[in-house]
């Protein structure tokens, strides 16, 4: 595999993931009688997740196929 390729790949695939995160609502507003409480929901936790398994994928790529130690 070529590593521009495998550069851009992963560019890609990142700013598609925050392109994609972009579209969700990310925090909750809850009330509590006078107190208002802005608190994220379950959307960001997800997203993090995600971008750990994209970077734990490319990097078992770079060490598999392009045998980078």
């Amino acid at each position: 595999m070529q590593p521009e390729i495998f550069k851009i790949g992963m560019a890609v695939v990142f700013i598609l993931l925050l392109w994609l995160q972009s579209l969700f609502t990310q925090t909750e507003h809850v009330i509590r009688g006078e107190v208002h409480i802005f608190r994220y929901n379950w959307v960001p936790w997800l997203f993090l997740i995600l971008m750990f398994g994209m970077l734990i994928g490319f990097a078992e790529v770079a060490r598999r196929f392009m045998k980078d130690r």
